[in-house]
């Protein structure tokens, strides 16, 4: 019994450690968004409008793969780095998108004008003070089970 019960174990620690999350030289879409408060209710709407095309249309795996999609947000404070500041009354969206090479973010900017809301989002990021990084690297990557790796 007790060699059984190492066997899964076992087979559970490779999965959990083996690194198979490691992003190191994958290609990032970042983009960051100060809202104003008159358009944040709709930046919400239609970020999770971007949300259900992103999961129907882009690929889990291959070359194209989407690795991590994920959109954050904060209030914007008068020090960024003093989390009890006062707020500005802005909300920052933070669009971060990890693929597994620059295949996967020229596939997804053909596929941006299939998704319907597009123009409605440009738009709203247009009054956003904003940021974008198109076809960024990551260079260090923390993640689960790898540790730290880097150049």
């Amino acid at each position: 019994m007790k060699k059984i019960l190492f066997f899964i174990w076992a087979l559970f620690a490779v999965n959990a450690f083996a690194g198979d999350h490691d992003t190191l030289d994958h290609h990032v879409l970042t983009f960051t968004m100060v809202a104003p408060p008159e358009i944040v209710e709709e930046g919400y709407q239609l970020w999770m409008s971007h949300a259900k095309w992103m999961e129907s249309t882009h690929f889990r795996s291959g070359p194209k793969e989407l690795h991590y999609y994920e959109v954050s947000t904060t209030d914007e404070l008068t020090d960024p780095l003093d989390m009890n500041s006062k707020k500005t009354g802005n909300v920052i969206f933070v669009l971060h998108e990890v693929y597994k090479n620059k295949a996967g973010i020229e596939d997804h900017f053909a596929r941006t004008p299939e998704f319907k809301d597009w123009p409605k989002l440009s738009v709203w990021i247009d009054k956003c003070k904003s940021q974008k990084i198109v076809n960024g690297t990551v260079f260090n990557s923390l993640t689960w089970g790898s540790g730290l790796q880097g150049r």
